[in-house]
């Protein structure tokens, strides 16, 4: 940007086909627009050069949770028309180190989304509540410079590889989902961290997955208040084959349910590294069960049978005719006993 754009405005970008810049003019911004209102901010080119005027090309933005008067500088991300559009933008906000702001749906189906350095990349639709989906092959996150924090939207994975999640923390990194939805369409899994990564959900919902729907090995992995579903395979798996690791991570008020398949598990723990004191569980609710093995230990109570009401709305077995029958008599036979009824006249 211009030395005089302050950092209390929005930059906007737009993605272009095949990621090259088209030469804007002033009347290009003035027509180039998301929608017939003029509320909706203009979209600038990737290196085109701002343009003076601050009522047209600049719009300011409200950070989350302050006041109107206190703002930053976010990179909104309205359009894309080629498979770099999004890449592009994501490069130039960790380059600025400024949030992405993602406004709309953005399908790239054979995009896999690389994030090596910090990057904020957050959901805000413009006419409606629903949160923005990417549906891209996957996002990787990879690095020990990768401090990622993603909120509010939808992703979801289109990779035809059975093995690959949506979302992949690996070699260090440090990603953080709030809000987020991941899916893969019953073809792979949700999310997966590994190699000494760390991987945070709050709040996220995992789904349609096929084998596990989130797979932590050999890394740090913490949900809490999440859902995970409609899984053939595995819900959650934590593997740690370092005996002396002092933090595996933790998982808080999460349930895990309709798992199906030939070994269905809700939880699995392997590994010497998995104990109660390395991978905290508590308020938990599993629809199908709890294995341990190849060293790993548990609470007990994790082990035993659970009544939950996440398991199958199993219907309740109806009873016999005669039961009912003799269930009538004896209630009838009750209230002749107590006069409830009226005499019988002839």
């Amino acid at each position: 940007m211009d030395s005089d754009v302050s950092p209390q405005h929005l930059a906007i970008f737009g993605g272009c086909e095949g990621c090259q810049s088209p030469s804007l003019s002033p009347n290009t911004l003035r027509t180039a627009r998301l929608g017939d209102s003029p509320g909706h901010p203009r979209y600038l080119a990737r290196n085109s050069e701002v343009l003076s005027s601050p009522n047209r090309t600049r719009r300011s933005l409200s950070a989350p949770g302050r006041s109107r008067g206190s703002r930053e500088e976010k990179l909104v991300f309205p359009l894309a028309r080629g498979p770099a559009g999004l890449q592009a933008a994501v490069d130039v906000a960790t380059e600025k180190q400024i949030p992405l702001v993602i406004l709309n749906d953005v399908i790239h189906s054979s995009l896999s989304l690389q994030l090596t350095g910090p990057i904020t990349i957050e959901g805000a639709p413009l006419k409606s509540t629903k949160r923005p989906r990417l549906v891209l092959r996957e996002v990787v996150a990879s690095g020990h410079e990768a401090l990622v924090n993603i909120r509010g939207v939808e992703i979801q994975g289109m990779s035809t590889v059975h093995t690959d999640p949506a979302v992949l923390a690996t070699k260090l990194a440090n990603v953080k989902l709030t809000d987020v939805a991941l899916s893969r369409n019953g073809r792979g899994f949700g999310a997966r961290v590994e190699a000494g990564a760390q991987l945070q959900l709050d709040h996220c919902e995992v789904s349609d997955c096929g084998g596990y729907g989130v797979e932590a090995e050999t890394g740090v992995l913490e949900m809490s208040d999440c859902v995970v579903h409609r899984v053939n395979g595995t819900g959650v798996v934590v593997r740690r084959l370092s005996p002396g690791a002092s933090r595996v991570g933790m998982m808080r008020r999460t349930k895990i349910m309709n798992v199906a398949g030939v070994s269905a598990t809700a939880l699995s723990l392997r590994g010497g590294g998995v104990t109660p004191e390395s991978f905290a569980i508590e308020s938990c609710q599993f629809g199908s069960a709890v294995t341990v093995g190849s060293k790993a230990r548990c609470s007990p109570e994790l082990l035993s049978p659970m009544k939950s009401s996440i398991r199958g709305g199993s219907k309740s077995p109806k009873k016999s005719p005669k039961l009912r029958q003799d269930k009538f008599k004896q209630a009838l036979g009750q209230q002749w006993r107590q006069g409830h009824l009226p005499a019988f006249h002839h």
